[in-house]
């Protein structure tokens, strides 16, 4: 009777145990994670001790956690005293100087900074820019600022293309005027040498340090190939390129992207395309496997650096390590979150200037029309998860699950 009884448990036991029996897939993925100690935050602080600057590949434009992220590293003592140096993409250099007046501005009146900042943030961009998280860390480097003394207050240089002068561009004919003399001529390359102009004024300063956050593809540490086959330039590989042995590129955890837009009626160049998780799920599955959250690493010498490019579709032929230095796993996708909007953004005055923008955008691109009564409503503050977020993690589970 006991050995039948031990027999009883016993069988259960190995069934248990086989059926949660790891992805043989994930094995050496895991055992790596388990190797690493340092967090985002070191790691990305470590790479100074090496390089001279450092640049970020952010998640979408909108995500919020990542900024926690990187105001933590910019609030941190090493890089108040060591770097300082801010290069973004986001916003034009049309406000760089109106920008850093902010930033170095003692406010007094948390009103009156939310006003002046967010004025400025109307101007970011040509025709706006409605990403929450810049104008929140731009507020919190404000504050960070009122701390410190003169020589280790934080700037930042925003690089995109210059802006139009808003009180001319009062028709279609002028934007295309605009249009043909300053956008889309080799984007990146601007970027790069808006930075590089920057950059070598700060380094004749004694001030060699940077850290410059881009998006997707224009933080690439080398040129790629589009889908036509023909190169495409990256702000990282023109930096890479002018500084050599001096830079590194970090990968914040993300979502790949697929070649399927999500809506075929836009213009092209405007597409957005559907998202999935990294190697099908594979990566994310083995952090949660391996409970961690936080962590960086270098790409070479590791399984994930070796995995396609998946962030990059559109030509197959490249691995992670070609592009990028490192990689921080900062967070599941699970608790990722975008918001957009900023409450006042869309005032009585302000509603009439982004009408116009707006107007002249759908005459030349077209899409779908706006109606003025409806701006400052569809620019109040909202945040949300991740669209479709259960099918992503289905897709990871698929690994916990053994179903690859």
């Amino acid at each position: 009777m006991r050995n039948l009884f031990i027999i009883v448990i016993i069988i259960p036991l190995l069934f248990i145990s086989c059926k949660d029996e790891i992805n043989p897939a994930l094995k050496n993925y895991i055992s790596y994670i388990e190797r690493q100690k340092l967090t985002s935050k070191d790691y990305i602080i470590k790479q100074w001790d090496k390089k001279d600057i450092v640049i970020l590949c952010e998640r979408r434009h909108g995500e919020m956690t990542q900024y926690d992220l990187i105001f933590d590293i910019i609030q941190s003592d090493y890089f108040i005293n060591n770097v300082g140096c801010i290069f973004t993409e986001v916003g034009s250099v049309f406000i760089q100087k109106e920008l850093n007046d902010f930033l170095l501005n003692e406010y007094s009146d948390s009103v009156k900074q939310y006003q002046d900042l967010i004025k400025i943030y109307r101007n970011i961009h040509w025709l706006y820019w409605e990403k929450s998280n810049f104008f929140f860390l731009l507020k919190k480097i404000n504050q960070l600022n009122s701390t410190l003394p003169d020589d280790k207050k934080i700037k930042v240089y925003p690089s995109d293309m210059i802006n139009p002068n808003y009180q001319e561009i009062n028709t279609k004919e002028d934007f295309l005027t605009f249009r043909e003399i300053q956008m889309y001529k080799d984007r990146d390359s601007i970027m790069a040498d808006n930075i590089i102009h920057v950059y070598d004024s700060l380094c004749q300063l004694g001030k060699n340090k940077s850290l410059v956050i881009m998006n997707n593809r224009h933080a690439f540490l080398k040129n790629v190939l589009g889908a036509d086959g023909s190169l495409i330039t990256n702000t990282g590989a023109i930096l890479n390129n002018n500084y050599k042995n001096k830079v590194v590129s970090v990968y914040i955890n993300s979502l790949a992207l697929t070649t399927k837009s999500t809506d075929t009626t836009k213009n092209k160049a405007f597409q957005d395309y559907y998202e999935v998780p990294i190697q099908d799920g594979k990566w994310d599955a083995a952090f949660m496997i391996a409970k961690k959250e936080d962590l960086g690493f270098d790409l070479n010498g590791s399984p994930f650096g070796s995995d396609s490019l998946d962030i990059w579709p559109f030509s197959r032929q490249y691995t992670y390590q070609d592009v990028f230095t490192g990689m921080v796993y900062y967070l599941p996708i699970s608790k990722h979150f975008e918001a957009y909007g900023l409450e006042g953004f869309v005032d009585s005055i302000f509603v009439d200037e982004l009408y116009k923008r707006l107007s002249i955008f759908y005459e030349v691109y077209g899409g779908e029309k706006v109606e003025k009564s409806d701006l400052t409503k569809a620019f109040k503050y909202e945040e949300m998860k991740y669209e479709e977020l259960d099918k992503l993690e289905t897709e990871i589970n698929k690994w916990m699950n053994n179903e690859h």
